[in-house]
């Protein structure tokens, strides 16, 4: 809808809507209500019933179509056609971005029309979150939409809506003991831009694409609230609702609170810390359990502690005096906590939200600053058992002592490390209880699990048993890795390789045509090759392995601040590595090929240049080949019934194939005979080194008939049927100009 001639328009009139009460953040909800409304009126308008819409003019083109090829000299018709073509091309374009936003994917950045994806990723999702059938804690079946909702809600209420009656205080002493630490126009900028517009809105439908699109409008208004909130510290309520999507864990955070949180937080976290890296605990961490497995070893013990909802379950007194302490202004601090005071929350259950729940602690999931808040929360837990070093009961694990190692945290998940004696274990539990008691982040003792070697089965049964904790055995997971004592095996992989199998199966199978379906055209080897040298470049996994290994090598070397480099000298005084660059020069590459730029500069649909990139090579199944592999079949051309079909035949010396090409030539206003196929090929690469329009029209027109006359190929072989040269030149002259532009 942003991209609606009538869009601004609309907006500027809703915008303009006289309010003279409340401050300025309260104007600006109200006149977003004002545009609202006439945004709704646009929709109806013109986007309503888009499938409907969309099918008429596809069968109205198909009409005119017929007409053109009976008249096609008549410029009435030539004109309708052109008409009926725009309109469809922007119906196409707005069904495809309305699927996008449903279907929230990310990483497909440009394709063919991606909306029979988009529109399969959404339903997928739609399913996936669906929740038909919920049970209470007394394990009764709730089916109904209503049950279900005040089941939610009731669960919530509890969760986030409910403070803790009592906490145990900060210690203010062990906070101290560590590194401490006015908007402008452009910050505010600076701010919208970095909002993808793809994110879900809020309950008033507003996202990111309104604000930048219409941001001439309403930047003086969006100004002035933010400033008041700076000023005041006070935001309205109605603009801080969230709505609560029960799906699954997914990790996506964005970088905003990242300048400063580095200098005060441990370096034993890593999570949402710039500079520090998941693999710096995943590293550590099998190296810690290398000696688990061994009967003669010193007495060790480590703890897999799994916080209950730890998002959901931070106070926010706790978080307030956390922040003061590490140094942030007050006036920050404030700005900050009204953030969290003001937040309500709405439970989304397929789709249709509860009445607004009132938070009393908690942190917003997906909400940008709150990884960050999280980890100065937790690096109170660090403190606490920073602190330990003093304590006389508390003994090092045998790997940690020259590291001052007590624990890795990465987010929520922590792991502790001690010496496996009654006593320091005990120590380092009841510092992970102190810091429970002040923050309310609690473990949840069914799931955490404490790990031990060198001890007696009656010295490892006491300290489980003092503990609460079940004792647990290898190989377990951490970060999504198996930690094992012993090297990993490919049953330990397995479910890493079965998980990616079945994503890729779930949308090749259905979305790519030759997924899974016949014997390899082109050998893995040359696919990794880059385009230039005839690829498309690919990874090869195993060459980029070695060169991310030699990336923790560099990083070894120049003890960067890693907790598994500390105690290397520094050997290498400046430089920065990349993978990319490694990888380069490990894997070996072929010989440029001359028709590299009709393939990597073409603006052809991605699958048409598919089949040119296989034609050039001549990896086409065409009957010669399926002969030489051995297949029974007849080798004529189906599309001409004259001659045996081979790549130089079936582009452009068949009749059939010929005729469709000459009259795509004429279309360009090329008048000449057509040419061999490999002549044809050398024309069109000269003409993929121009910029220039015509030139551009020239290679995208050769890409997309070699694609057209190959679809028709497989018609012939496979349902006996063939369309006629006209209907054929007309469908490739409309790729044309739809990639054109």
């Amino acid at each position: 809808m942003a991209d609606h001639v009538l869009f601004l328009d609309v907006v500027k009139k809703g915008w303009d809507v006289s309010c003279t009460r409340g401050g300025a953040m309260f104007k600006v909800w109200t006149k977003l209500k004002a545009v609202k409304q006439g945004l709704k009126e646009l929709h109806h308008k013109d986007f309503a019933k888009l499938d409907e819409r969309i099918e008429g003019l596809r069968a109205d083109l198909g009409q005119i179509q017929i007409q053109l090829t009976s008249c096609p000299t008549d410029s009435n018709v030539q004109q309708s056609e052109r008409d009926c073509s725009e309109t469809l091309k922007k119906f196409l374009h707005i069904q495809e971005s309305a699927y996008r936003q449903k279907a929230r994917i990310q990483w497909l950045q440009v394709g063919d029309s991606n909306s029979k994806f988009f529109f399969s990723a959404m339903k997928e999702r739609i399913a996936r979150n669906s929740i038909d059938i919920l049970y209470d804690d007394s394990l009764k079946k709730l089916s109904t939409t209503q049950e279900i909702q005040e089941e939610v809600s009731s669960f919530y209420k509890k969760l986030i809506g409910t403070a803790a009656s009592s906490l145990m205080g900060v210690d203010v002493g062990v906070v101290r003991n560590g590194k401490q630490l006015s908007a402008t126009d452009a910050e505010i900028n600076a701010a919208i831009k970095g909002i993808d517009i793809n994110k879900a809105p809020g309950l008033d439908g507003f996202n990111s694409l309104f604000f930048l699109k219409a941001w001439e409008i309403v930047k003086a208004d969006v100004y002035e609230a933010v400033r008041e909130f700076f000023r005041t510290g006070v935001m309205l309520k109605q603009v801080n609702n969230t709505s609560v999507t029960l799906v699954p864990k997914i990790q996506n955070a964005s970088s905003r609170m990242q300048g400063v949180i580095g200098t005060v937080v441990n370096c034993s976290q890593s999570g949402f810390i710039p500079g520090r890296s998941i693999s710096d605990n995943i590293l550590l961490a099998c190296e810690f359990v290398n000696c688990y497995s061994r009967k003669h070893v010193s007495p060790r013990c480590m703890i897999k502690v799994d916080l209950k909802k730890s998002y959901d379950s931070l106070e926010w007194p706790f978080l307030k005096t956390m922040l003061s302490e590490l140094g942030f202004p007050m006036k920050f601090v404030n700005w900050v906590m009204q953030c969290l005071y003001s937040v309500s929350y709405s439970i989304l259950i397929n789709g249709c939200p509860t009445k607004p729940i009132p938070a009393k602690k908690g942190l917003r999931q997906g909400d940008p600053i709150s990884p960050y808040l999280f980890a100065l929360g937790m690096e109170y837990l660090s403190r606490c058992l920073a602190a330990l070093a003093e304590d006389t009961n508390f003994s090092y694990h045998p790997r940690c002592k020259k590291l001052d190692l007590t624990h890795m945290m990465f987010a929520d998940d922590l792991l502790m490390f001690s010496r496996a004696d009654e006593s320091a274990v005990k120590a380092l539990f009841d510092a992970f209880t102190k810091f429970s008691l002040a923050s309310g982040l609690e473990a949840n003792l069914h799931k955490s699990e404490v790990y031990l070697a060198g001890v007696s089965d009656h010295v490892a049964s006491s300290i489980v048993s003092s503990i609460g904790v079940p004792k647990g055995s290898f190989p377990f997971r951490y970060l999504g890795v198996p930690l094992t004592t012993r090297k990993l095996s490919f049953t330990d992989c397995k479910p890493l390789i079965d998980r990616t199998v079945a994503r890729i199966k779930s949308w090749t199978s259905k979305f790519l045509s030759y997924a899974d379906s016949r014997k390899a055209s082109i050998s893995w080897e040359k696919l990794c090759f880059p385009k230039s040298c005839g690829g498309w470049n690919l990874k090869d996994l195993t060459v980029w392995n070695k060169a991310a290994v030699l990336k923790h090598c560099w990083a070894f070397a120049l003890k960067q601040d890693r907790l598994w480099a500390n105690g290397v000298d520094q050997f290498v005084q400046a430089g920065k590595f990349r993978i990319q660059k490694m990888y380069k020069f490990l894997h070996p590459v072929g010989a440029q090929v001359g028709w590299k730029r009709l393939i990597c500069n073409s603006h052809a649909s991605p699958k048409s240049t598919f089949i040119m990139w296989l034609a050039v090579q001549n990896r086409l199944a065409t009957k010669d080949r399926l002969i030489r592999w051995q297949l029974n079949i007849d080798g004529i051309c189906g599309l001409c019934q004259v001659e045996n079909e081979n790549l130089e035949h079936l582009f452009f010396s068949c009749s059939y194939s010929q005729e469709i090409w000459k009259q795509v030539l004429l279309s360009l206003g090329v008048n000449r005979t057509v040419l061999p196929w490999h002549e044809e090929v050398q024309i069109a690469v000269k003409k993929s080194r121009s910029t220039q329009k015509q030139a551009c029209k020239y290679s995208i027109a050769f890409i997309e008939s070699v694609y057209c006359i190959w679809l028709q190929r497989n018609a012939k072989v496979f349902r006996d049927h063939v369309d006629p040269v006209k209907t054929v030149v007309s469908n490739i002259m409309f790729n044309v100009e739809c990639r054109c532009q």
